[in-house]
């Protein structure tokens, strides 16, 4: 049967963190187990993100030749099988290489949203699609993240863990091909499609504006902890500003789901943009109330992620156009935020001490707020000199 394409995407995009999150909370069963550094074991956390960038155009272009319900469905088929594998992994080195292809499957199924709201939802509901997506990463990260301890003491260990973390993923990959039926006739690729996107300026704003939250993003949920700690926290209050961080997120995706046909997408921009670079000082200069300050940040980047989507959508002349464009905003977005968490530990190193990495996780944060206001300048915003306009501001 066919459904709603945005619940689809949601059902979706709910196997697309826990084989990457589940490894956090058991990375030091991982490396004790194995006998490798806690480096090593994160390498586990960081390769998915760098092939998240770097092959999230593979999926558009599946799409466009398979078909974009074969296509989510082979990169969540490969999410069960290597993340399942790596329980029966014999070594470290093998672990690894089935993390890369749990990380090209997921890069290139992550991309896909803009294809298939453009193709599906039609221009007068990509937004809803695009905070129905986001809104099913953040869910399916804060369960990998909320149940790989619980799971791992239960089993007895991490192996079971990471095989449960895989194999979840079952779930979403059946409702998927429950709720998608064959796709619609596809509009014919025109003249710009086959342009290359990155002469668009607007598809440079979009990956800037994705990749500087990014920065904060990633930065902050590998770094508050030790950050706070060193102020003389205790490691399970300092902990917790993740798990606000990543709620502040759902809250944030769940309120544009709500708000954005009542509101529009302008002031949304820049109201979240603003949101993580205001959270992002204070946490710099007031961190006594810091707990108020990562649920602000978090708020502004769970608003911010589905605006950028649904504007890969809108800024778009077809299905084609919006996946490359939403391709090109994670390949370059997620190759900044990789820079995030690595950065601001060799800054850590270097100094000492959190109270310039912090400043520097505040200037990436306040950025955030410069190709928002791009974005959202005037009323009608282009895709390219010759190309067609739209007005953010009514759309959702």
């Amino acid at each position: 049967m066919a459904g709603d394409p945005a619940l689809a995407l949601f059902i979706a995009a709910l196997g697309l963190r826990p084989a990457v999150i589940g490894i956090g909370p058991i990375a030091t069963a991982m490396a004790t187990d194995l006998r490798v550094s806690h480096a090593y074991v994160a390498l586990l956390e960081t390769i998915p993100i760098i092939c998240m960038g770097l092959f999230a155009p593979i999926g558009p272009f599946l799409a466009a030749r398979l078909g974009d319900r074969a296509t989510m469905a082979l990169g969540l088929s490969v999410v069960v099988v290597a993340g399942a594998l790596r329980a029966v992994a014999p070594s470290a080195t093998a672990i690894v290489l089935l993390t890369v292809a749990v990380g090209i499957a997921t890069g290139a199924a992550g991309a896909l949203p803009a294809f298939v709201g453009k193709l599906r939802a039609g221009f007068g509901r990509t937004g809803i699609a695009a905070a129905a997506s986001a809104t099913g990463i953040v869910t399916g990260a804060t369960f990998a993240a909320a149940a790989a301890g619980p799971v791992a003491a239960f089993l007895g260990g991490w192996r079971p863990t990471v095989a449960v973390m895989g194999l979840v993923c079952l779930i979403p990959l059946a409702g998927w091909l429950a709720l998608v039926g064959p796709a619609p006739s596809r509009t014919p690729p025109s003249a710009r499609t086959r342009g290359h996107v990155w002469l668009r300026p607007v598809a440079w704003l979009l990956a800037l504006a994705y990749g500087l939250q990014g920065i904060a993003y990633w930065g902050a949920n590998a770094w508050l902890p030790g950050a706070f700690v060193e102020q003389g926290w205790s490691a399970t209050s300092a902990g917790t500003l993740v798990a606000l961080l990543n709620g502040g997120t759902l809250v944030g995706n769940l309120f544009l789901v709500l708000f954005s046909r009542r509101v529009g997408r302008r002031p949304l921009l820049v109201t979240s943009a603003a949101a993580i670079g205001a959270g992002t000082v204070a946490l710099t200069v007031q961190p006594h109330f810091a707990i108020a300050w990562t649920l602000l940040m978090g708020l502004g980047n769970g608003m911010i992620y589905p605006l950028l989507l649904a504007l890969t959508m809108d800024v778009a002349e077809d299905e084609a156009a919006a996946g490359a464009i939403g391709a090109f905003m994670l390949l370059v977005g997620y190759e900044l935020s990789a820079l995030g968490p690595v950065v601001i530990g060799l800054v850590r190193d270097a100094e000492g001490s959190f109270r310039l990495p912090l400043v520097l996780l505040a200037a990436a944060g306040v950025s955030v707020i410069v190709p928002s206001l791009a974005l959202a300048r005037g009323t009608r915003l282009a895709v390219s000199s010759v190309g067609p306009t739209v007005d953010i501001g009514q759309t959702s």
